[in-house]
């Protein structure tokens, strides 16, 4: 069977005097305030260290282990795979406008 509702509500408060708002309440809000900035700078801390650690493991594997390249080289030998790619492919625009626009050759 279900159970009936209540006909009277009751309010419990506490309320804090002057004293208790000086020496319990404000201590409290500014120990949490800190905690909050220090939880905050933690997290900028955290991702500085990680961003660091992977620059020294960069410069690590460059100077000793050689197994690195430079973004230059990775972004050189991506275009000249692209410009192989296209002369080689049927998006080559030579193929199909050169007579039109000049393109006897590609212009890669």
């Amino acid at each position: 069977m279900p159970k009936a509702k209540p006909d009277v509500v009751y309010i419990h408060r506490i309320e804090a005097g002057e004293w208790e708002r000086q020496n319990i309440l404000k201590p409290v809000a500014d120990l949490s305030q800190t905690l909050q900035m220090l939880r905050t700078a933690s997290f900028v801390v955290v991702g500085g260290a990680t961003a660091t650690a992977a620059w020294v493991a960069y410069i690590i594997g460059k100077m000793f282990v050689g197994w690195t390249e430079t973004v230059g080289d990775l972004i050189s030998e991506g275009s000249d795979e692209l410009r192989r790619t296209v002369k080689e492919s049927w998006l080559d625009p030579a193929k199909y406008f050169g007579s039109w626009f000049g393109l006897s050759e590609n212009p890669y």
